[in-house]
């Protein structure tokens, strides 16, 4: 009809992002370990990452329609590595949500710091919606991270280190109401995982 189209906010991806990598994976150990953004996200950190080199937190966005993040564009082209992705969304009233994510790599999917989602599997493909992990939007913010780990092959369709991620009902609909959004941070790490 002529009518310029918003994907990302009609699907509800989320394109604002805050990142940190690469932390190490090497022989896959990184999938489990749990590295310091899974026990308190502080943004104003900087850690200890592969090689031993210091790394912070970069804010990110992506032009992506369809909220791709190229991690090997925002981190630099890493094998072996973990990345962490965090966002916020703000709801107006409590809700049942689900975060659909694609990705070509293993990922676990935390929601105000709690796993709603993992799947330790490289390399499978990539297609929209193809993880979904389940969960309770509260009123006011609410904060999602997700972690994303690339192994060592070295063959050129194993390259690829990426992810979108997106809020939505159980059919699917984007959440009216909601929208990514960056945490202000003091530095004082306020969010610990939960177990």
């Amino acid at each position: 009809m002529g009518a310029e189209v918003d994907l990302a906010a009609h699907f509800g991806f989320i394109q604002k992002w805050m990142l940190i990598g690469p932390f190490d994976n090497s022989a896959g150990a990184g999938f489990e370990k749990e590295y310091a953004p899974e026990k308190v996200v502080d943004l104003a950190a900087t850690h200890e990452g592969k090689k031993n080199l210091r790394i912070a937190w970069k804010e990110y966005k992506t032009g992506n329609p369809y909220g791709l993040v190229d991690l090997n564009k925002v981190l630099g082209k890493n094998m072996g590595a973990v990345a962490y992705a965090f966002a916020t969304v703000t709801s107006p009233v409590e809700q049942p949500v689900e975060l659909r994510a694609a990705s070509n790599n293993a990922v676990k999917i935390f929601l105000n710091g709690k796993l709603i989602f993992f799947r330790e599997e490289y390399h499978h493909g990539m297609e929209m919606d193809q993880h979904a992990g389940s969960g309770t939007l509260k009123p006011g913010r609410n904060e999602i991270l997700i972690k994303v780990c690339q192994n060592e092959q070295k063959e050129d369709w194993a390259q690829m280190w990426s992810f979108q991620l997106r809020t939505c009902d159980s059919v699917g609909s984007a959440l009216p109401g909601t929208q990514s959004a960056q945490r202000h941070t003091d530095g004082a790490g306020e969010r610990r995982a939960e177990r």
